[in-house]
C-alpha cells in the first residue's frame, strides 16, 4: 500500500542517515553495495571479504562464501569508540603480506560501524610505513546488501539463506522483510 511504502522510505532515510553517521566516525573509506557487486562479479577482480560481526552473525549468513571472519573484541569497540584507540580483535588478524597486493580488501558488519574501526585500525598497521594498501568498508554493511536484493549465503554450505543476523532489534527494523528475505536477531 502507499502508507507501508511510505513508511519503508522513512525507515531506508532513517538507516542512511545512521550509516552515514557510521561512516563520518569511522572515517574509513567507504565502498557501495552496488560497487562490491561488480567487483564480486568481475571475474578478474580480485576481492578479500572480511565479517566484523560476531561468529554467531557470520555462521548464520555471509556475502560470500569466502568471507573470513574477523570478530572485533567488544572492549576494543568500546575503547575504538571512547579514544581513538586501534581496535582489538577475537580472531587472528591476517597479515598484509597474506593478502594479494591486488585484491581489494572489503570489511562489512551489519551496518558499517565495526566494520568501519576494523578498516581504520589495518590501515593504521598496515600502512604504517607505506600506504600501498586501500581498505574499504561497505557502507550500510550487510543490511544495505540484503536491501539491494543481493544474495547471502550459508559459509559451511554455499547455499543460499533466505534469512540474514541483523545483530540486535535495532537494526533488525532496517532489513526490508519480503518473501525470500527476512531479519534474525
Amino acid at each position: 500500500t502507499p502508507q507501508e511504502c511510505l513508511k519503508r522510505e522513512d525507515v531506508l532515510a532513517e538507516y542512511e542517515k545512521m550509516c552515514d553517521g557510521y561512516d563520518k566516525m569511522t572515517a574509513a573509506k567507504q565502498v557501495t553495495v552496488e560497487t562490491l557487486k561488480s567487483w564480486l562479479d568481475d571475474p578478474n577482480s580480485k576481492v578479500v571479504l572480511l565479517d566484523t560481526r560476531t561468529p554467531a552473525e557470520y555462521e548464520h549468513a555471509v556475502i560470500s562464501r569466502d568471507a573470513k571472519l574477523l570478530e572485533p573484541s567488544g572492549a576494543g569497540m568500546a575503547l575504538t569508540m571512547a579514544s581513538g584507540r586501534a581496535l582489538t580483535f577475537n580472531t587472528a588478524v591476517p597479515s598484509k603480506s597474506s593478502i594479494d597486493p591486488e585484491a581489494k580488501v572489503v570489511a562489512y558488519c551489519t551496518a558499517g560501524l565495526r566494520s568501519g574501526f576494523a578498516c581504520t585500525s589495518l590501515d593504521r598497521s598496515w600502512n604504517a610505513e607505506v600506504k600501498d594498501r586501500e581498505l574499504y568498508s561497505l557502507h550500510g554493511g550487510i543490511i544495505a546488501w540484503v536491501n539491494a536484493g543481493y544474495p547471502v549465503y550459508d559459509p559451511a554450505t554455499g547455499e543460499e539463506r533466505h534469512e540474514v543476523h541483523a545483530y540486535a532489534h535495532k537494526w533488525g527494523k532496517f532489513v526490508w522483510e519480503r518473501p525470500g528475505m527476512k531479519a534474525k536477531f
